[in-house]
């Protein structure tokens, strides 16, 4: 929206949202002690051939990756980060557990990935000359009580 011609400066907040991306989840706990993906079959490609392999081979619908330790590394590749970064893509549910340091004791933290899909969303017309939308629609957008959630256009 910046990048557009416009006297706006925009800012978005996501509203509803208790909780950081995951990414930024990740570095704020000390270390991660959990991790359940569910993932679903994606329409219409993978992104990832380990995932693709896991479900073509065993001819799945769904499946569950997940595991509990003193310290999961999700970043380490392999399958466990392909299936959370497959979960991030809009494929499955991701929830993990961990431990925040505070104060110096150990507090428990917990991140799901269906909060972050109550952000709610506007479905904003664009303007047939410009293929944009119209700045009075988007500042409009933002003055209007949510009517439910709607997928943006």
């Amino acid at each position: 929206m910046n990048a557009a011609r416009t006297p706006y400066r925009w800012t978005v907040r996501l509203e509803g949202v208790e909780q950081p991306p995951w990414e930024e989840w990740t570095h704020r706990v000390e270390r991660i002690t959990e991790v359940t993906a569910t993932l679903v079959r994606p329409n219409p490609h993978y992104d990832f051939e380990e995932i693709e392999r896991l479900f073509e081979e065993a001819n799945l619908a769904s499946g569950t990756i997940g595991g509990r330790g003193e310290s999961i590394k999700t970043d380490g590749g392999g399958i466990l980060q392909a299936a959370i970064e497959f979960v991030l893509n809009g494929y499955g549910r991701l929830r993990a557990k961990g431990v925040k340091i505070e104060a110096g004791a150990g507090k428990p933290e917990t991140w799901h990935s269906e909060a972050e899909r109550a952000v709610r969303k506007k479905n904003i017309p664009v303007d047939p000359e410009t293929g944009e939308p119209r700045p009075e629609d988007l500042k409009s957008s933002l003055e209007e009580p949510n009517e439910g959630e709607v997928e943006a256009v």
